[in-house]
């Protein structure tokens, strides 16, 4: 089964311009990516800011001996609220199949 994520750098499919990370939840940061430790980490690399982000999720999800599976990955994506349209976008294209 292939697998896609879509990562939402600008709120275009929700309202929020940064990811939660549940799992960063779970690493005692409150708020995920939003947290200003995770941002202050982020800030300091001085590299791509949305490259970082993923480089910084990683070292705190393995600095709190967490593995990164699918389901820790995705935890929280089942509370995603979706702005007006884009669920019936992304089960259109699911409904096309591959491009």
């Amino acid at each position: 089964m292939k697998k896609t994520i879509i990562y939402d750098f600008d709120g275009t499919l929700t309202q929020f311009p940064l990811p939660k990370f549940e799992i960063l939840e779970k690493c005692g940061l409150e708020g995920g990516a939003s947290n200003p430790i995770f941002i202050k980490r982020v800030k300091e690399t001085n590299t791509d800011f949305y490259a970082t982000i993923y480089k910084t999720y990683f070292e705190v999800i393995k600095e709190n001996d967490f593995e990164l599976t699918d389901n820790n990955f995705c935890l929280g994506n089942d509370n995603v609220i979706y702005n007006e349209g884009v669920k019936d976008f992304l089960e259109m294209i699911v409904n096309i199949g591959s491009f």
